[in-house]
């Protein structure tokens, strides 16, 4: 129990950080140009 709950601690502070880190990147390239944006939407859908 106590291995499981450390292993899900883990996976939503590595999930956080990732957020934040892309958070951060799409907030200091959000002046790139418009083609960037549209990319990353169609792979993501």
């Amino acid at each position: 129990m106590n291995k499981t709950y450390k292993l899900y601690f883990l996976l939503t502070l590595l999930l956080g950080l990732t957020i934040i880190l892309n958070a951060k990147a799409y907030a200091s390239n959000e002046n790139v140009s418009l083609l960037n944006k549209t990319d990353i939407q169609n792979v993501t859908m």
